[in-house]
């Protein structure tokens, strides 16, 4: 799909952008995303206890297994993929930088879910914490 916008204006003026992207238009050699981190399995794995709010459930339990081993926060880290992926792919510098305020909303967000199930779960999830990402794996 092509868009042409001409400013009446400026008659010299033209944009056209072209919003088709296939995948021959990016180097062999660009490595492909790293899968997601299945926000399904995360949703899974959570069960019960999950809640969109920040305070857990009052039946909750700490849930340590699955892809909550690579990550504390999963599916926050599988937004910020996915918000980087399609950045990368359009190639447009504002949905990067819409990427970076997204983690940073997510980070603090976050920050807020460790404090109450710090509080929960006590030295259970500090050691948690210690053990494993925050919320991406091997990276943050």
């Amino acid at each position: 799909m092509t868009f042409d916008l001409d400013f009446e204006m400026f008659d010299h003026c033209s944009l056209t952008v072209n919003s088709h992207v296939s995948p021959s238009s990016f180097p062999s050699s660009f490595p492909p995303p790293p899968p997601p981190l299945n926000s399904v399995a995360a949703q899974q794995a959570l069960g019960k206890n999950l809640t969109p709010l920040p305070e857990p459930r009052p039946s909750n339990t700490l849930v340590t297994s699955g892809v909550y081993a690579l990550a504390r926060h999963p599916m926050y880290g599988a937004l910020v993929l996915a918000a980087l992926g399609w950045a990368a792919i359009s190639g447009d510098g504002l949905r990067f930088v819409m990427s970076g305020v997204l983690f940073l909303v997510l980070d603090r967000k976050s920050n807020f879910e460790e404090q109450a199930l710090t509080k929960r779960h006590g030295k259970e999830y500090e050691e948690y914490k210690r053990s494993s990402k925050k919320l991406i794996p091997w990276i943050y």
